[in-house]
């Protein structure tokens, strides 16, 4: 559930491109063009280099100048940890205690993290290239790309492992032990890029103000971080939604005659 800067949304490709473009040593093609990423079919052959585009009459977009040249961000975006997907938030209609399982998706986690993995491992296999071609490294033999790629992964560690011990340890009783997800930098560690920490939204048996409290106690939890993530929005949105249900049915309790002791309403 972790912290999420706007960044994440941009895509994970672009993001590594900008934490390492301004970096002495990145990787680049011989061109001067950042590292290849998947093409869209919407876009220019020259959208993969740094240019120019505009929109045609038609409304297509369609370079609008030479490509330019490679230059260094003036202010380099950090790599973003994952924000969790765009699994919209589930519209219930009766109290289902497993409807948090609907936006915690476990594969969600591993998928973007593996997708992290492949990232780092091209700009590695890049940074490799450039060594050969002589771009400068230091005592240790790595480029100064390869040193910021090592920087952000540390950051983003601590950030992901502070966020969800804030989950954790604002939800106790009711959540169980955060689990991470983790990438192999270039120098075989592992670094923690994204953590989940599970819920326990089932009610308190024959106690709905109970139940509630519970719940606004894991709303508070969802929240904690001070970044929360869209996951972590998508949680307490959730949790609203069983709250209102059970609102709403001890009230259509409350309004609902009782039964007097000859039987008779």
């Amino acid at each position: 559930m972790r912290p999420h800067r706007a960044l994440c949304r941009i895509g994970l490709g672009a993001a590594l491109w900008l934490a390492l473009a301004g970096a002495p040593g990145a990787a680049v093609a011989d061109d001067g063009s950042p590292p290849a990423v998947s093409s869209n079919p919407a876009l220019p052959e020259t959208a993969n280099r740094i240019g120019r585009i505009k929109r045609d009459a038609n409304g297509r977009i369609v370079p609008a100048g030479p490509p330019l040249a490679a230059e260094p961000a003036t202010a380099n975006e950090p790599l973003a940890p994952y924000g969790g997907g765009g699994t919209a938030v589930p519209q219930l209609s009766s109290f289902d205690p497993q409807a948090l399982r609907a936006v915690q998706r476990r594969t969600d986690h591993e998928v973007q993290a593996q997708k992290m993995q492949a990232e780092i491992d091209r700009i590695v296999r890049g940074e490799r290239d450039a060594r050969a071609r002589g771009a400068g490294v230091d005592s240790r033999g790595r480029t100064a790309a390869e040193e910021k790629l090592l920087g952000d992964l540390e950051r983003i560690d601590k950030d992901v492992h502070e966020h969800e011990m804030q989950h954790y340890l604002m939800a106790q009783p009711y959540a169980r032990s955060p689990e991470y997800f983790y990438v192999v930098g270039p120098d075989g560690r592992r670094f923690a890029v994204s953590g989940l920490t599970a819920f326990d939204a089932t009610p308190i048996a024959g106690d709905n103000d109970a139940t509630i409290r519970k719940l606004d106690a894991l709303v508070r939890a969802a929240l904690a971080p001070r970044e929360p993530s869209e996951e972590d929005r998508r949680v307490a949105a959730t949790l609203e939604q069983l709250i209102a249900l059970l609102r709403q049915s001890g009230s259509s309790a409350a309004r609902s005659p009782k039964p007097r002791p000859d039987g008779r309403r």
